[in-house]
């Protein structure tokens, strides 16, 4: 629904718009200033917007960029692999025609389902030319990029049609929506998290709902824009909608009748909407929570917001410590809620300056309600209890919120924070315009938002090497142990797993890999359940144990076998790897081949 939100008087709006008391619900900015010809964005100004906001994401990747098929995010490299072999694995099911929801060649013999984790699907499928061309690493590197830069220019044309009127003001807020600490630290980790481009459309079109003669337009719109947002990241709509619901709740409180004035026609939209969402979205859903291995619970950490992260700058910012910042984050790909003193003191004189203003000050009591939910069941201070409940505990067992990691809703603030700064930005350019304007205020206040925002500005995101493939897998030598498709079960850790066979071309199956599953209990757990000969080959790796090999191991280990349907299993070089190497050869009574990087053992006989 668009509201109206101005709660100036006619002289207060300005010439242009003295001769009306209230706006149209269909022309009003949320409260903006009037209408006019300098507020349409020229087409050299918007290319200039989109070429700096994708250098500014560049600028954030390079480290990426200068190898992105062989480097990988140093602080949280295992999720960056998941979603380089997500990419991956989507471009390998377009390619092949095969279900992209599920996947039978991960967690062997069960397979995964990819729609009940973050299978990024949309990107993959529309990134499919440049996985194929260049890797999973390229693709994964120009998602992130895109991300941001595609968040940051969403959220400027978002500002500059619905907030304010300079352009200068629109750019500014958007800057800060794509790149603000937690963008920056989202994307470390988790690409659905920062691919954030969409919500700014989506909100745009909610705005508009219930506006005469837009029902069908409004209701495709939305509807597809949510199902483009939900094949993308289920988490970020889900935020999004529920801060739409906080908004829209508190801005009935003054403005009811607008909203009244609306209701059917944005009823019918919104019916349509969730008609193509569910038409599209149907046999998604359903595998997601009803197909196989599907699972009701996220063994994640219930990660809280931090009271003292609010203050402090985060890892990768000019003004950030990481040690500070690690004393006040679970890790730095979640460090959604770094603003720093200052900005909070801004944000705060952001506030009472537009406080009249009905849609931003709801703007600010949904953000601040999100920054107290993001704190979750208890209160911490430097990762500290203090004693005190926090509110997300009267929500915390409800199905869907019950997998929400409670810290990511304080990224709702990131938005808040960017329409008080661009309105703000807006309303000292329009009083220095003014015929006696306050022209030290137009020059004054954009200075001290600038010097506000520069300890903010994002430092690249560590990048290392990534860790290499044995040539045995990449280069098809498995294929001396094992069929095409067959199942190789190799002794490294779920992530190693998936990555060697994203290297080998996902030609075989593997039996384990990083993701979540159905648990006995039927919630969610990381990974298939081990079997007993896994069990006894990682004693052997990593706690330098060495089994008495009997009768019972050897017909376990060709039950396990025949459970995965194995054909090959393979221990790589490892301090501990000369006393495994011995003690598989025994268990399973066949010679291993032996290469530079790793032992392999052909298994087929034995099932």
């Amino acid at each position: 629904m668009v509201v109206s939100g101005d709660a100036r008087t006619p002289t207060q709006r300005g010439d242009n718009d003295r001769h009306s008391t209230v706006r149209s619900v269909t022309a009003d900015r949320l409260g903006g200033l009037a209408d006019r010809a300098a507020a349409v964005p020229a087409g050299w100004w918007h290319l200039a917007v989109v070429v700096s906001m994708l250098l500014a994401a560049v600028a954030v990747f390079g480290p990426l960029w200068a190898d992105p098929q062989g480097r990988v995010l140093y602080d949280n490299a295992a999720d960056y692999e998941l979603f380089e072999w997500m990419l991956g694995h989507t471009a390998m099911a377009v390619t092949n025609l095969e279900n992209p929801f599920f996947a039978t060649d991960l967690g062997a013999p069960n397979g995964v389902n990819l729609m009940a984790n973050t299978s990024v699907l949309l990107p993959g499928v529309v990134l499919t030319p440049v996985t194929l061309l260049g890797g999973p690493g390229l693709s994964a590197t120009l998602l992130l990029t895109l991300s941001l830069a595609g968040t940051g220019v969403a959220w400027y044309f978002f500002l500059l049609r619905w907030v304010v009127d300079a352009r200068s003001a629109a750019y500014v807020g958007g800057l800060f929506c794509g790149f603000a600490p937690g963008m920056v630290s989202q994307a470390t980790g988790h690409l659905h998290m920062s691919a954030l481009f969409l919500i700014p459309l989506i909100l745009w079109v909610v705005l508009r709902l219930g506006e005469p003669g837009r029902t069908l337009r409004n209701g495709i719109r939305l509807g597809l824009l949510a199902t483009a947002q939900l094949l993308t990241g289920e988490e970020p709509i889900f935020l999004a909608a529920l801060a739409l619901a906080a908004f829209l709740a508190c801005y009935a409180l003054w403005r009811w009748r607008d909203l009244r004035d609306r209701l059917r026609g944005a009823l019918a939209s919104l019916a349509l909407a969730v008609a193509i969402a569910l038409l599209v979205l149907g046999y998604p859903l359903w595998t997601q929570f009803f197909g196989p291995h599907a699972y009701h619970g996220v063994p994640n950490h219930k990660y809280p917001g931090d009271l003292g992260a609010f203050v402090n700058y985060p890892t990768y910012a000019l003004g950030g410590d990481p040690l500070t910042a690690e004393r006040y984050s679970p890790n730095v790909s979640e460090q959604a809620t770094f603003f720093g003193w200052p900005l909070l003191v801004l944000a705060l004189v952001c506030a009472a300056w537009t406080w009249r203003r009905i849609a931003i000050r709801c703007a600010v009591l949904t953000g601040i309600g999100f920054g107290l939910l993001s704190l979750g069941t208890e209160l911490h201070l430097a990762g500290e209890p203090v004693g005190i409940p926090g509110p997300w505990e009267l929500v915390d067992r409800l199905p869907l919120f019950r997998d929400v990691i409670p810290l990511r809703l304080g990224m709702v603030l990131i938005p808040v924070i960017g329409i008080l700064v661009a309105a703000t930005w807006d309303r000292a350019l329009a009083a220095g315009a003014a015929p006696a304007g306050d022209r030290p205020l137009a020059r004054l206040w954009p200075a001290a938002v600038v010097a506000v925002l520069v300890p903010l500005v994002p430092l690249p995101p560590a990048a290392v090497e990534g860790v290499p493939t044995p040539g045995f897998v990449s280069q098809g030598e498995w294929r001396e142990c094992a069929d095409e498709g067959g199942t190789v079960v190799a002794f490294v850790d779920g992530i190693r797993q998936m990555t060697w066979q994203r290297d080998a071309g996902y030609r075989y199956a593997v039996h384990g890999g990083y993701h979540i599953t159905r648990g006995p209990d039927g919630k969610g757990q990381w990974g298939t359940a081990s079997r007993p000969t896994e069990d006894l080959v990682y004693d052997a790796i990593i706690k330098a144990r060495v089994p008495e090999i009997t009768d019972e191991v050897r017909a376990q280990a060709v039950e396990d076998i025949r459970h995965w349907n194995a054909d090959c299993f393979i221990v790589p070089l490892h301090p501990n790897g000369a006393l495994a190497e011995p003690v598989v050869t025994a268990i399973l009574g066949v010679p291993p081949i032996r290469t530079p990087e790793l032992w392999a053992w052909d298994v087929r006989g034995l099932r």
